[in-house]
């Protein structure tokens, strides 16, 4: 958990670093660096996440509950920015396609699992 949690905090820093690039200078081996760096720990991130295992059933219901506010949260934001956007009459498709590639994930793995376990 503690190391799920430091994982967490870096990636927040690396996107806030990103995010500040138009006021600090970098140069763009900086930025390389910091992709690879952000890339790395997303993908340690999600094998951890993958391996979890929980010991009892009390754990097992904090993941689950963890895991729907997480995606709630997620959603929200998405479309929050995408209302946003609407105002000013320019959606990023990005939004959009990642908010779909969410909805989708989640239908289909609901009826993969209804079918499969």
């Amino acid at each position: 958990m503690i190391t799920e949690l430091l994982i967490s905090l870096f990636l927040l820093v690396i996107t806030l670093i990103f995010l500040l690039h138009n006021f600090v200078p970098m140069s763009s081996g900086l930025h390389v660096v910091l992709f690879i760096l952000q890339v790395g720990l997303f993908v340690v991130f999600a094998l951890l996440t993958i391996k979890e295992k929980p010991a009892d059933e009390r754990e097992k219901f904090h993941m689950m509950i963890a895991g729907r506010t997480s995606y709630i949260v997620g959603i929200g934001a998405l479309v929050i920015a995408i209302c946003y956007q609407a105002l000013s009459d320019y959606i990023d498709p990005w939004l959009i396609g990642i908010l779909a590639v969410m909805l989708l994930t989640k239908v289909v793995v609901r009826i993969y699992a209804h079918n499969r376990m």
